[in-house]
């Protein structure tokens, strides 16, 4: 959705324009989608039937890319992760480092880690404003659009009712957060700082971490120390 925006916004400006509002990106995607998970697989072709269109356009040219990466898995995760510049956390669990999106930040600092979106206090009240349907223009810039899309792209019953993920809701703080993003990347001394606060303090979301806090605080299980025993195989 960000990428349609950001492509409606730069067919609407001059190449000069453009160019001086727009810093160029290439976004990729990885992903999976069930076999029988319909709605994933209709996420899936909106991007990459979005990315055709990006991509042969010659009015956006090489200020945007679109990339959907096939078979995606942790083999080739290890070679795009570290080519990455911008990681974003839309879960609760993140992807590139392991840990809530808030024990990120706290990790590597609120002044290299954008934030947009609502607060948790927040949720539990506008998920019930929406499902009583009390979504007005304040909300949404286009609310007679955007009830027809959020319904397309997650469904009205169940989990997706009512933007229950708040998808809807979390869009235009999206869009000011990636504002903000070009202008600290066309900052190369702030950016490369961001980068290396970063790196520096995503020393504790690894996964052994992790796997040892679940070990001791969910599971309860206690540390095995294997004796030092010499083990021969032979084929």
């Amino acid at each position: 959705m960000r990428i349609v925006y950001r492509c409606k916004k730069m067919k609407e400006m001059s190449p000069e324009e453009r160019k001086a509002s727009f810093t160029p990106r290439v976004c990729i995607f990885g992903g999976k989608a069930f076999a029988t998970y319909v709605q994933a697989k209709r996420i899936v072709k909106f991007i990459t039937d979005g990315g055709v269109t990006v991509n042969h356009d010659p009015d956006i040219g090489d200020l945007l890319k679109v990339v959907f990466v096939p078979d995606y898995n942790v083999s080739v995760a290890e070679v795009l992760i570290p080519s990455s510049e911008l990681s974003w956390q839309y879960k609760v669990f993140a992807k590139f480092a392991y840990g809530a999106n808030v024990k990120i930040r706290q990790e590597v600092g609120e002044e290299s880690f954008f934030l947009f979106g609502a607060r948790a206090h927040e949720i539990a009240g506008l998920r019930k404003e929406r499902a009583e349907g009390k979504v007005s223009n304040q909300h949404y810039q286009y609310n007679n659009i955007s009830q027809k899309l959020m319904g397309s792209l997650e469904g009205n019953e169940g989990y997706g009712r009512a933007d229950y993920f708040l998808v809807g809701k979390d869009f235009p703080s999206y869009i000011e957060c990636q504002e903000k993003v070009d202008e600290a990347y066309r900052d190369l001394k702030r950016w490369t700082k961001m980068s290396i606060l970063n790196t520096a303090g995503s020393y504790k979301l690894s996964s052994d971490r992790t796997i040892h806090e679940y070990a001791r605080d969910i599971w309860r299980i206690e540390l095995a120390v294997l004796p030092n025993v010499s083990r021969e195989y032979k084929l």
